[in-house]
């Protein structure tokens, strides 16, 4: 099986109204289009605790929802080394079928960051976009 994992930013495209600010429209970017195509089965890992219908459903659409993976909001998730973000690439690694490396716990999560599970993943011969 052919394995593609992205974040949110990298599978939709968002046209922006002109105070910067509004989002005008988006749709399915053009890369998860081609994976798609190419017939990946495609993740998605992001950094976000929840979609937006009206601005994530040209992605949601085209993913099941059980491919998702989004940041449980009650962890921590604004370093690398948050508990949020490792366990959501745990979570997308797992449910992809690739064994999850040994993380070093004190904490939970020392040592580990979320960078080096999504390095892991494309040594395994994961696209990582």
């Amino acid at each position: 099986m052919k394995i593609a994992i992205l974040d949110t930013s990298t599978a939709r495209e968002v046209t922006y109204a002109p105070n910067k600010n509004d989002v005008e429209s988006t749709c399915a970017s053009e890369r998860l289009l081609e994976l798609l195509a190419d017939g990946y089965t495609v993740f998605i890992a992001s950094t976000r605790t929840k979609l937006y219908p009206q601005f994530d459903s040209c992605v949601t659409d085209l993913i099941p929802t059980e491919r998702f993976f989004l940041v449980n909001p009650e962890l921590e998730h604004n370093h690398g080394e948050s508990p949020g973000l490792i366990d959501v690439w745990v979570r997308v690694l797992t449910a992809a079928g690739i064994e999850v490396p040994p993380i070093v716990t004190g904490s939970g999560f020392d040592n580990t960051d979320w960078t080096s599970l999504r390095w892991y993943a494309k040594d395994q011969g994961v696209v990582i976009y």
